[in-house]
């Protein structure tokens, strides 16, 4: 875990974290309350609520003395995380939604900074899908995880694999993932470029060529996208 303070007053801090790939946090409880925003890769996170599994642009709420653990998924995560003590009565729900996209989900965060977390009252979490989300079909894990396997494949190849439509399964991929295959792998690549800019001394330009991005420019456009800062600017603030 590599992290840094982004910005701090009195009433709240906000930070930014790297988790590499693979990674595993034990179990341990919160002291104070904490709205994260994951801005690109995937977590499995475990509590009394039960296990869920979160990827692409979503935001989570947890109680202070909330206690769980998490295990990151292949490509890592990059997460912002607004901290802060709770008044003297706290709301206890704990909740994970996914969301449109990362801006949307900056936004919630900025008006959070600005109000106070508790009084712009994101802590009901009703509203915005405190309920753990149903099942994925085994099988379209297993078809997830060769369509990431296998850049070559085509949302058409696979879809003839399983004797479906393209739209179809484009439809059960957003259905069931919040987004399109596309989509995925977009995010896909772009987390692994985040983990090498972040963890490795490589040059911005050979990471881009390597990673897939036809040059520089067009992964700062990708980077950017889904984290809001550019690939220096990533490097810069979580220097290891």
């Amino acid at each position: 875990m590599i992290t840094t303070v982004v910005s701090e007053t009195g009433r709240h801090r906000l930070v930014l974290t790297h988790y590499a790939p693979e990674e595993e946090c034990r179990a341990h409880r919160h002291m104070e309350s904490q709205i994260s925003l994951l801005l690109v890769g995937a977590y499995e996170e475990t509590s009394s609520d039960g296990r869920r599994t979160v990827a692409g642009a979503s935001l989570s709420c947890k109680p202070e003395g909330f206690e769980h653990e998490n295990r990151f998924g292949e490509h890592g995560a990059l997460m912002l995380s607004l901290h802060g003590k709770e008044p003297a009565e706290p709301a206890t729900s704990y909740f994970v939604t996914q969301l449109e996209n990362r801006r949307a989900g900056a936004t919630l965060l900025e008006g959070a900074a600005g109000a106070g977390p508790w009084e712009y009252n994101l802590y009901g979490g009703r509203a915005m899908g405190s309920e753990a989300p149903p099942a994925i079909n085994p099988g379209l894990q297993k078809a997830r995880h060769r369509f990431m396997a296998e850049p070559d494949l085509s949302i058409a190849g696979l879809a003839r694999s399983l004797d479906l439509h393209p739209v179809h399964v484009a439809r059960l991929f957003r259905s069931a993932f919040g987004r399109s295959p596309a989509q995925m792998r977009r995010e896909a690549r772009a987390a692994r470029a985040i983990d090498r800019i972040i963890r490795s001394s490589a040059a911005l330009a050979d990471i881009a060529v390597s990673e897939g991005f036809s040059d520089q420019a067009h992964m700062t456009r990708a980077v950017g996208e889904v984290s809001g800062w550019s690939p220096g600017a990533l490097r810069r603030l979580l220097k290891t």
